[in-house]
Order: structure tokens, then C-alpha cells, then sequence
């Protein structure tokens, strides 16, 4: 059974975003991402137990779903187009629009559900849901003229990146890393890495962890106890649930999802502040993929 990934990672970067289709990722930004200050941020708390529908600062510099499916169905249609000139038939797999917003908060700090917890430990509950995954049927040398595994086919030159690399070019116009989400994707990180060092994050967490040794268990975080290798298995022990169980019950008790959040949250907000320009320039450049998207027919 698939389990949850580590927080530090769950923020809206789990997924691929459209802009990776460019051949670009969070990492190229990392070495040029603004850094916050050290001062400790000022927050109000927040009684919570589930960020399922919890908006957090930084994702609105970031592409809806609604906006990714149409990107996605840009440059799958520019890219059947191309192939079509190749006299190859595409089949693109619909995109279902989720880019890990939204879906993903529900996880975004472990188990947070007592009653999950007691069927799936540390397990996802959603992964049986999951729709079978399609395939677009191309053979092997489509596939390479698709993503430019190869520099000619049937005599014909392949665009550098293949249909689908052109086809990304045209929709992001040369936008560079440090124009796109990537740059929001690495302050995303930045603020969850602080806010696990936070003063009042670490007092929730240590809450937590005599919570529960009460319980009979040793984890010094929520983290430490997400991260036991003891769990990764498939199958789901009864040990698991146990822990999973009081897991999600010194959350609640201790109210460590309205700490950690509300904190995330201050540090996002900081992060807006001393990065204003920088993510001015990412959201219109959201904006101007946009247009050109409303452009492809």
C-alpha cells in the first residue's frame, strides 16, 4: 500500500507541474531562491485538525488545476500536430488536471484521521481509487520522435525535444526557470524546512512526543514516526496502526496541525513579502501562458 510522503515534500511539489514539460524543475531554481530572514515570524494560531481545504499563501503563484489540464491539452495538441506531420497517429492521455493541490493537503502533515489510521496505519486510503493508469500505445521509435530520442525519422529532421519539447516552447515562449513556479516551488520548501525548526512548532512537537510515549511510543516528531522504516512495507502491521492511531490522536489533543499550519503559513507569508517582485513576475507569466494557451486551438 502507498504511503505518505514526507512533509517536507508534500507542499504542491509533490506532482509534475506543466512547466516541467519545458525541462524545467524546482531544482533549477534552488541555487537562485531568495532566502527568508531567521526572525521568527509573527502568527496567529489556528484550531485545526484537517488542512484538506486550507489555502496556503504561496499556491496562488502557482497553477490551478483547471489552468494545468488546459496546459497540459495545449501542448498535447500541439504535439499530436507535429506528430501528425510525421505521418504518426498520437493518442495523448487525458489529462485529469491535478497538479497536487487540494488533494494532497489532506496528507500534508501524516495521519491526521483516527479512523483511517485504525484500517490503514501510515497506508494512503485513496490509493484503491486510483483509476488505472492509460497508455498512449506508441511503439518505440514514436515514442523517440515524441521526445527526441532520435534527430531524424523517415528522412525528416526531429525538432530538438522531440513534438512534445516543441511543443512545450511554443506554449511557455522561452520562459526561463526563475520565471516560473519553480521559484515558488523552492520558497514552498524553504518555508516548511523553518517552519520544523520554528520555536513553537518544536514546543507542539515535543507535546506530542510525551503524548506519545504515554502511549507507549518513542518518536521525537510526527516526522520520526511517518519516516519508520519499520512501516514502509506494503502490508500494514497491527503495530502500524497502533502507532498511526495515537499518531493522530496527540494531533488533536495538542492541536499540532493548527500549530504546524498556522506556522507554515506565517513563514509563506514572509516569503511573499521579500520575494514581492520576483513572484509579480511568476504570476504574470502565468498569466501569459494563459493567453498563449487560449491561442491553441
Amino acid at each position: 500500500m502507498k504511503k505518505y510522503t514526507k512533509i517536507a515534500l508534500a507542499v504542491s511539489v509533490a506532482g509534475t507541474s506543466a512547466f516541467a514539460l519545458a525541462g524545467h524543475s524546482s531544482a533549477d531554481s534552488a541555487r537562485q531562491a531568495a532566502s527568508v530572514g531567521n526572525a521568527v515570524p509573527a502568527v496567529n494560531i489556528a484550531q485545526r485538525v484537517d488542512v484538506t481545504n486550507v489555502a496556503y499563501p504561496l499556491e496562488s503563484y502557482k497553477l490551478t488545476d483547471d489552468q494545468e489540464k488546459k496546459i497540459v491539452q495545449a501542448v498535447d495538441a500541439l504535439t499530436v500536430s507535429c506528430m501528425k506531420s510525421f505521418g504518426i497517429t498520437y493518442k495523448p492521455v487525458p489529462s485529469t488536471g491535478d497538479n497536487g493541490l487540494g488533494s494532497s493537503h489532506k496528507h500534508l502533515y501524516g495521519v491526521t484521521d483516527e479512523k483511517e489510521a485504525r484500517t490503514y496505519g501510515y497506508g494512503d486510503p485513496d490509493v484503491g481509487q486510483e483509476v488505472q493508469k492509460q497508455t498512449t500505445g506508441e511503439t518505440d521509435e514514436e515514442l523517440a520522435v515524441r521526445l527526441g530520442e532520435v534527430t531524424t525519422y523517415n528522412g525528416k529532421p526531429v525538432p530538438e525535444g522531440g513534438c512534445q519539447g516543441q511543443s512545450s516552447r511554443q506554449v511557455f515562449k522561452g520562459q526561463s526557470a526563475e520565471q516560473g513556479e519553480a521559484f515558488t516551488d523552492e520558497l514552498i520548501l524553504q518555508a516548511s524546512a523553518r517552519t520544523q525548526e520554528d520555536p513553537r512548532v518544536r514546543e507542539v512537537f515535543h507535546k506530542w512526543n510525551n503524548c506519545m510515549k504515554d502511549k507507549g511510543f518513542s518518536y521525537k516528531t510526527p516526522l520520526e514516526a511517518l519516516d519508520d522504516s519499520e512501516f514502509a512495507a506494503p502490508s500494514v502491521t497491527q503495530r502500524e496502526k497502533d502507532v498511526a492511531v495515537a499518531d493522530a490522536q496527540c494531533k488533536k489533543n495538542n492541536n499540532v496541525t493548527g500549530v504546524w499550519s498556522s506556522v507554515e503559513m506565517a513563514y509563506q507569508k514572509r516569503a511573499i513579502g521579500e520575494n514581492s517582485a520576483r513572484l509579480a513576475g511568476v504570476r504574470a507569466n502565468i498569466q501569459k501562458n494563459m493567453q498563449s494557451v487560449a491561442r491553441i486551438k
